[in-house]
């Protein structure tokens, strides 16, 4: 049952970043750049500086918006 989530997580991430492929860094592809999405997107993460750090929601959605954007994206993008 896991391993099928991880699989769609993967398909739908993978969507994403080839909406944005054009845009990336330049010696990033599109499985590299879905890695690092699926890593830093994970619940761990998120319950880690929300529960465990007490993060607002918001907040971590700005720092994580701005750390893929950041790691991700070109600076032309």
């Amino acid at each position: 049952m896991l391993a099928g989530w991880k699989s769609d997580r993967a398909r739908s991430l993978h969507g994403i970043v080839a909406g944005v492929e054009g845009d990336l860094r330049g010696g990033l592809d599109g499985k590299r750049a879905g890695a690092i999405i699926r890593a830093l997107t994970s619940a761990e993460i998120y319950s880690e500086l929300v529960a465990g750090e007490g993060w607002s929601p918001d907040e971590y959605e700005e720092w994580l918006g701005g750390l893929l954007s950041d790691l991700l994206l070109s600076d032309q993008a």
